[in-house]
């Protein structure tokens, strides 16, 4: 179909892949954990730049086929959207590839064409079968176990419609002004906590202001780095980097798959034209 069609099906845990076998020849003595944070750093750097080159590519070609998001796009789309890293950014492409697909299919909906269980599943497994038994594990290994055997999110937040990638958190509830309604509001409070700590758009957040972090190299200047307190309240979530790579690899699989179903169809299309 296009140049871009190999690199876009071309799955992002290929990154992963390469570095464990570029760490294979390390021993994982504690001598070699001074590498451990260039290394996680570099590969989350490397997976955060394929996937924004992989959001302007399913772009690209999208505006190849629609004449009118091809307007739209390059006159204000394509700038507004920067470096294709913010959440909001990949949600865009994601609602205009579906917009695309149902050009031609009104009725497509994705969670008719999209297996969510299966795909966080095999996203999981892969994940684990790559890192298993490595060097880059032994660094982490509380991390891995954890992201491994415990539930940090669930397949109902992966695209809960056409219109969101991720499931939306909401805001949480306000504190009430008298003590009349503050069994309501702790009850309501513990809800927004469960969600937030399965909800992926907040995930992904917090990998963002990391990769800002480390891209632009802020920790050297920054004044207000996190106090004691805070990070003694850190647990094996936070700054998971195994939970980052499975966020960025969802995110991936749904573009595979939904890109599959606009290449059959652009296809199509142009069989019958023909």
């Amino acid at each position: 179909m296009t140049k871009h069609k190999k690199f876009i099906l071309t799955p992002i845990t290929l990154l992963l892949e390469e570095a464990v076998l570029a760490t294979t020849g390390m021993s994982d003595g504690i001598h070699s954990f001074a590498l451990s944070d260039y290394i996680f750093q570099s590969v989350l750097l490397k997976m955060a730049g394929f996937q924004e080159q992989k959001m302007k590519c399913i772009s690209w070609d999208i505006a190849t086929h629609d004449f009118e998001f091809r307007f739209a796009w390059l006159d204000h789309g394509h700038k507004s959207q920067g470096t294709y890293s913010t959440y909001e950014s990949k949600n865009y492409v994601y609602k205009e590839l579906i917009k695309a697909i149902q050009a031609v299919n009104e009725e497509f909906i994705i969670n008719n064409s999209i297996e969510r269980d299966s795909i966080l599943r095999e996203v999981i497994d892969k994940i684990e079968c790559i890192f298993v038994n490595s060097s880059i594990v032994s660094w982490r290994q509380r991390h891995f176990d954890y992201f491994t055997k415990y539930k940090w999110t669930q397949s109902e937040e992966i695209t809960p419609s056409n219109e969101d990638l991720f499931s939306k958190l909401g805001k949480p509830p306000k504190e009430p002004k008298n003590e009349n309604g503050q069994k309501n509001y702790e009850k309501e409070l513990a809800k927004y906590s469960l969600k937030k700590n399965i909800n992926l758009v907040d995930k992904y957040k917090a990998f963002y202001s990391f990769r800002n972090q480390i891209a632009h190299n802020t920790k050297s200047y920054q004044q207000n780095l996190p106090i004691l307190n805070i990070l003694s309240k850190e647990n094996d979530e936070s700054r998971n980097y195994f939970i980052w790579f499975a966020v960025l690899t969802i995110i991936d699989e749904v573009f595979m798959k939904l890109y599959s179903i606009y290449v059959d169809i652009v296809e199509e299309q142009s069989e019958f034209n023909y």
